[in-house]
């Protein structure tokens, strides 16, 4: 679907697709955000001393991230292609934000809340993109693999905070 939206600059038109446009100006704002608050997340809860994988998952994304920031920045990508890189990036953030429970307490981690804007992503993105939705789904079982590997047992299910947020994260797909 292509709508063209006036731009700044007078009698000039932005035919980009509604993706395309939406990960230019929020998309990869978005990810700015998550490198920020997961690199001050695993900052404290490794008491300053960030282990190198961390780093190196955190490095990746980074550079992932720069690479969408150049590809949205582009005037002109065909839509299957902008869909095609919004799917691999959501995808991505779903799995940073699943690392980043992990490495950052499993159960004892508060980043869970970062899963709630990507399922609002996800729903913005519904109408123009609607897999993005269908992928939100992994958002609850993703959080349990990411306890599940903290844990290095499955205890975490006995644990009284763990069903209400897991609840909460399936919630958010509905």
């Amino acid at each position: 679907m292509l709508t063209p939206q006036q731009t700044d600059t007078p009698g000039v038109t932005d035919t980009r697709s509604d993706v395309h446009r939406g990960e230019h100006r929020a998309g990869n704002p978005i990810k700015g955000l998550l490198l920020a608050v997961g690199l001050a997340a695993l900052w404290h809860a490794s008491g300053g001393r960030i282990a190198t994988p961390a780093l190196v998952v955190w490095g990746v994304y980074l550079l992932a991230g720069l690479l969408f920031v150049a590809a949205y920045s582009r005037r002109a990508m065909p839509r299957s292609t902008a869909d095609g890189l919004a799917i691999v990036s959501y995808v991505i953030d779903l799995l940073f934000v699943t690392f980043l429970v992990y490495a950052t307490g499993g159960l004892t981690s508060d980043l869970y809340v970062l899963f709630g804007p990507l399922a609002l992503k996800a729903a913005v993105y519904y109408p123009v993109l609607p897999v993005l939705l269908v992928l939100s789904y992994l958002i609850a079982p993703l959080y349990a693999a990411a306890l599940r590997l903290s844990a290095g047992g499955w205890w975490f299910l006995l644990d009284p905070a763990f069903l209400p947020r897991y609840v909460m994260l399936f919630a958010l797909m509905f």
